[in-house]
């Protein structure tokens, strides 16, 4: 019988296999898989996804009355018992970072990472502690955070993660997929040079705000220029360990905002952008704190 190209093919024909196993071996997800690989359980979950599936029992009873297209997915069946199995053992980090390779694909088509802003802050919800006891923030009371990375240009969250509100930051900004070559935008809170210098690694920009502690040598002195632009300078960290976390050359711009005369410390690790352009690219986190001030609202 000749064999007639489903919708469903069509829609696995954009996920290359080469992708889809190396995230399967970054995360050890076929080690010990048994009769089920992990492209049969993507098979068959996100076959169950668009065929409305509302349990793994009519998921896998639906998804064997396709067996005469195995060999064409390059899948196997499905028992609803392994199925149950692989979901809740096999790591979810490969999906999540499939998910995040074809967002970027979707972007790729559309816009240049070199062109790409990004804005990373964070906001805390208040919850009564009576309720939500797990939410671990301060004695009496209790949080959450939505870490969030924001398109200026969209006006609109490209990623969020929601953790106790005593969560640190930085710490959550380690596990943020960022793209590389896209330039990101953050304050005091995110200062970590080990973050810093891994960006740099990446071909990732980074704009942030200098802690009034930060030590560091001038090792040239660039030319000022532009409205509002006090000093420009390009400077090594000098503190041991930070000498040790980020030992590259890095950015410190003096800016005085004219709204209210406020002096602000910029650190970054473009050179390429004059100084009132890196300042514009601050500026732009009003953004993001307006997207927070939204969703409190509603």
């Amino acid at each position: 019988m000749r064999y007639i190209n489903t919708v469903f093919s069509q829609l696995l024909s954009e996920i290359p296999r080469s992708v889809f196993k190396r995230a399967v071996d970054r995360h050890h997800g076929d080690k010990r898989a048994g009769s089920m690989s992990c492209w049969t359980q993507f098979c068959t979950i996100l076959y169950g996804q668009l065929s409305s599936k509302q349990t793994l029992r009519d998921t896998c009873l639906s998804w064997a009355s396709q067996s005469h297209l195995y060999y064409h997915f390059g899948a196997s069946k499905a028992a609803r018992s392994t199925l149950s199995d692989a979901n809740r053992e096999r790591p979810s980090a490969i999906y999540l970072e499939l998910f995040y390779w074809l967002l970027n694909q979707l972007r790729g088509a559309t816009i240049s990472c070199k062109d790409v802003v990004r804005l990373i802050d964070s906001t805390t919800i208040d919850l009564c502690k009576q309720q939500f006891n797990w939410a671990t923030f301060r004695s009496g009371k209790a949080g959450i955070k939505i870490h969030t990375v924001y398109d200026p240009n969209n006006k609109a969250p490209t990623f969020f993660s929601i953790t106790t509100a005593s969560k640190h930051d930085k710490k959550a900004a380690e596990k943020m997929p960022l793209l590389d070559g896209a330039t990101y935008v953050f304050d005091r809170a995110y200062n970590d040079y080990a973050w810093y210098y891994s960006m740099s690694l990446r071909d990732i920009s980074f704009v942030g705000r200098m802690k009034s502690t930060t030590r560091f040598e001038v090792a040239e002195m660039l030319k000022v220029s532009g409205k509002g632009v006090l000093k420009d300078e390009l400077i090594h960290l000098s503190s041991t360990k930070a000498k040790k976390d980020c030992p590259c050359i890095l950015r410190h711009i003096r800016f005085l905002r004219e709204e209210d005369g406020k002096e602000l410390s910029f650190i970054t690790n473009d050179l390429k952008r004059t100084a009132v352009e890196i300042a514009d690219l601050y500026k732009q986190r009003w953004q993001i704190e307006l997207f927070f001030k939204w969703i409190k609202q509603t």
